[in-house]
């Protein structure tokens, strides 16, 4: 659903009068479908310290919400300033189709919440909650991008399938210089004497030309400092939620270099990816030293038709 609210709005000034053009528009997805699970697994005896628990893999039935991409609806804006500047801003909510509820950890707005400057000849700088470089030039030419969530790499570690939000965040990205556009983006973490505390920071960037496109990306964050352990508090949020990562929610910091290129022959569109996701601890972590994840994959797509496409 798409929908487009023009205005003229007329700015007077001291000396002269300029008119400038603004748009708002309301746009959503509504995604649902039937889902099967081959091998789910399901717990026997809990487990207790020093002693894991007893799992049992199960097929299973389920209603799924954001089948194909994440259901959702937001609000886009944009006001002409002149001489290529406008000032932008995006509200978009995450939600549940089968039961209504709101996602990103029930947020109004938890997918991206964000205003800024956007300019034809210097680039764009927006702040508050939005993806990071990773998201924008390694997730945008990345496995999920024509093969949705089922590629991604396990747990989405890497964050190639948008999973994490920065929170207090400044981003600036460059116009694109003959294919190639550069990011860089800071989340604050508000933590009074500290400026390191919670914080996020990350560089990006993605080459394309002709058939052949390339993103790389890094990002660092931090976990807050002087804590007993327990649960991850950054600026850096979402991450932790899968069963291959959620041990180490209590890291003093994590750090992701993630990387996807493609190419196009034809119809037929190729990809490889590949990520490496550390997690240090700090002497109140829950696991001693340095976990390193590496994640690789290989894509093939095929669009048969417009309307039918094959992957895998």
């Amino acid at each position: 659903m798409k929908k487009s609210l023009f205005a003229l709005v007329a700015l007077n000034g001291f000396c002269a009068a300029a008119h400038a053009q603004g748009s708002v528009t309301l746009y959503g997805i509504v995604d649902a479908g039937l889902g099967y699970t081959s091998n789910q697994a399901v717990v026997q005896t809990a487990g207790k310290v020093g002693t894991p628990a007893v799992l049992a893999g199960k097929s299973n039935y389920t209603f799924t919400s954001g089948t194909w991409s994440g259901s959702r609806w937001g609000l886009k804006g944009k006001e002409d300033l002149g001489d290529g500047l406008a000032a932008i801003f995006q509200l978009e909510n995450g939600f549940n189709v089968g039961t209504g509820q709101l996602g990103q950890s029930s947020r109004e707005f938890g997918r991206q919440a964000f205003m800024g400057l956007s300019s034809t000849k210097y680039g764009t700088l927006t702040m508050g909650r939005q993806y990071d470089p990773i998201v924008d030039f390694v997730g945008s030419i990345g496995p999920t991008s024509f093969l949705t969530g089922m590629a991604a790499h396990p747990g989405d570690l890497d964050n190639i399938d948008n999973q994490s939000r920065e929170n207090n965040s400044l981003k600036y990205v460059t116009p694109s210089f003959g294919g190639l556009q550069l990011g860089a983006l800071y989340g604050f973490g508000n933590q009074a004497g500290s400026f390191k505390n919670e914080s996020t920071w990350s560089l990006g960037g993605q080459y394309t030309h002709g058939p052949f496109a390339l993103g790389v990306a890094y990002l660092q964050a931090n976990n807050i400092y002087g804590s007993t352990g327990g649960t991850w508090t950054s600026s850096y949020d979402g991450t932790f939620s899968s069963s291959i990562n959620q041990g180490f929610a209590t890291a003093q910091n994590m750090q992701i270099i993630a990387a996807s290129s493609t190419y196009l022959i034809g119809a037929v569109t190729l990809g490889v990816s590949y990520s490496n996701t550390q997690y240090k601890a700090s002497s109140f972590s829950l696991f001693k030293g340095k976990e390193t994840f590496n994640s690789a994959g290989a894509t093939a797509s095929w669009q048969v038709n417009p309307e039918l496409r094959v992957a895998a």
